[in-house]
């Protein structure tokens, strides 16, 4: 009686090799002349017999870990006493884990088969054998395990020389077929249409939908899998807070944690500065944002927090109107000879009598902020008035350990009632382009058929198309609406936990540099004042604060922990407020 075989063919799914494409075909040809020795064996105790629609199992999945599923049936086939012989063409092919490799050991231990092949070697049940096929096996493994080591490594060394070794972002495209010959550079127009996106963000006055709309309207489109997609809103915001952006690639270490952006050799699309400053931007909007890379200055945050350049002011007539905003930084000297003083931007000898400016000589740094009328008539005001005014409205917020609590636990609810609402709305979007998609398929069968197209079925294809193509759109705008909302809340969350611990009076201003900027919409400088204009979410807390300083409320008191009732707070059992402060 001739030997009952199991055939095991795999094709790895993570390695796109093109040798590795068409493996399954060629181990079919190789164990089909395998058979064919074997048909010619005479004593049929020892010839193989195996069907190929039964006992032949394929597969496309990596070996590297456990759980394949055509692998696992046959293993509980063999166990079940099914077969005699399990055969591949390579053992590779069988296992690269030890899992797979211990379990494989064990069927010839536990005698559920008698053989395991290869094209060229046999094991059997003998101790030798058994312990030779473990060593195998084990080798196989760490020939895996070493060629990982060593793909990282080279991926390392290749980002040490400033390399990209990932699909190049939106604006760029990977270029080089070759082995080790592969280079980034500029996507055409996509890379101008990109720079674009980052100049529209500094002018302040557009949101990261509104960049994602006008970045389709311009044509722009990134590359992936040989595809052009349109931007969606995730991939606008990936965009603005990716180091990638300013010429540097991400170099870590998984052992240590230890990450570092170092210079590469793509070409930049921003500088350091307008990549500090987009932060700021994205920050002060509630947006994800990429850490800065050093200690921002007070002067940038208040410039940044009127990025449009435009303060309002009170013209001649008394009415409020918008006046363009400059920030001037003099130095103004004083000759030690002579006692002029004049300005310079740099240290420039005394103009009346040439005496050159030392240690000795005395300086004064000059901060303004200047604004210009309808008649150009231009208004200053020092820049320590400003910052004082930023210290008095800070000083009003109180953020409570508690109510932080309170607004935690409601942005979970709100986000699950979001969730809800959203799904049904994806159902239903998905619904119908299941719809659209059978009767896209239903015209192709029509197309194709052999008593051939009816007429007018082109324009009924592309008509079916274009509605695909929009019900697709809703479901992509659709999701990063989700995104986009609970991620500005969760953001404005954090900055309410960072109040907790920032926003106190005895708290020196330095640590709020940053947590002013993403309070804060807006400083309007009045001829008379100086007004902050809060971020629509917080400007409960604003007014809470200064109701409880006017009636004379005291932080940490028993009021103060239930928040119920308490002077001047807000009455945290109010979902309206609390859905205001964080879904805004």
């Amino acid at each position: 009686m001739a030997l009952r075989t199991a055939v095991y063919i795999r094709r790895s799914s993570e390695d796109h090799d093109e040798k590795q494409i068409h493996s399954i075909e060629r181990q079919e040809e190789d164990l089909t002349r395998y058979f064919e020795k074997q048909s010619k064996v005479e004593d049929s105790l020892h010839r193989l017999e195996s069907d190929t629609e039964k006992d032949f199992y394929r597969e496309d999945a990596s070996s590297k870990r456990p759980g394949r599923k055509q692998f696992n049936v046959m293993l509980e086939e063999i166990r079940k006493n099914k077969y005699d012989v399990l055969l591949c063409t390579d053992l590779t092919r069988l296992s690269r884990n030890a899992v797979d490799s211990g379990a494989l050991v064990q069927l010839l231990e536990e005698d559920h088969l008698k053989e395991i092949r290869t094209l060229d070697k046999v094991f059997t049940t003998i101790p030798t054998d058994k312990f030779t096929l473990s060593l195998f096996l084990a080798v196989s493994k760490y020939e895996n395990d070493q060629r990982a080591l060593n793909t990282i490594s080279g991926l390392q060394n290749q980002k040490r020389k400033g390399k990209t070794t990932h699909r190049a972002p939106m604006g760029y495209i990977n270029k080089g077929e070759r082995k080790g010959e592969h280079w980034v550079e500029k996507d055409g127009d996509n890379f101008v249409q990109a720079r674009k996106m980052w100049d529209l963000l500094f002018t302040g006055n557009y949101t990261i939908d509104a960049l994602r709309d006008i970045a389709r309207e311009n044509g722009l489109t990134y590359s992936s899998k040989g595809i052009r997609h349109f931007p969606t809103s995730q991939s606008i915001r990936y965009m603005l807070s990716n180091p990638y952006y300013m010429g540097k690639v991400l170099l870590s270490d998984k052992r240590t944690g230890v990450e570092e952006w170092i210079k590469g050799e793509h070409p930049a699309m921003v500088t350091e500065e307008e990549f500090d400053k987009a932060q700021m931007i994205l920050e002060k909007n509630g947006y994800k944002h990429a850490k800065l890379n050093k200690a921002v200055d007070i002067i940038e945050i208040i410039k940044t927090l009127a990025v449009s350049g435009i303060y309002t002011r009170k013209n001649a007539k008394g009415e409020l109107g918008r006046a363009t905003m400059i920030y001037e930084e003099k130095f103004r000297y004083k000759c030690n000879h002579c006692s002029h003083r004049y300005f310079s931007t740099a240290k420039n000898p005394c103009p009346k009598c040439s005496t050159e400016v030392d240690s000795s000589t005395t300086v004064e740094h000059m901060q303004r902020f200047s604004h210009l009328d309808d008649n150009s008539k231009k208004d200053s005001i020092k820049f320590d008035l400003i910052l004082e005014a930023l210290k008095k409205n800070l000083s009003m917020l109180y953020v409570s350990p508690s109510l932080f609590e309170v607004l935690r636990k409601r942005l979970y609810t709100l986000w699950v009632e979001k969730n809800k609402q959203q799904a049904k709305m994806r159902k239903e979007f998905r619904a119908k382009l299941d719809k659209l998609e059978d009767e896209r398929d239903e015209l192709y069968r029509k197309q194709n058929s052999p008593d051939g197209a009816p007429a007018g079925i082109q324009f009924a294809i592309n008509k079916v198309l274009k509605e695909i193509d929009g019900q697709n759109d809703k479901l992509d705008k659709l999701a990063d609406e989700m995104e986009e909302d609970f991620e500005k809340a969760w953001q404005r969350l954090q900055v309410l936990n960072d109040a907790k611990e920032v926003l106190s009076p005895d708290m020196d201003f330095e640590p709020k540099k940053r947590l002013l900027l993403s309070l804060t919409s807006n400083i309007v400088i009045n001829k008379e004042s100086i007004v902050v204009e809060w971020q629509k979410p917080f400007e409960e807390l604003a007014k809470a604060g200064l109701a409880r300083k006017q009636k004379g409320g005291k932080k940490g008191g028993k009021d103060d922990e239930t928040l119920n009732g308490s002077p001047g707070w807000i009455r945290t059992n109010d979902p309206a407020i609390n859905s205001r402060l964080l879904y805004h």
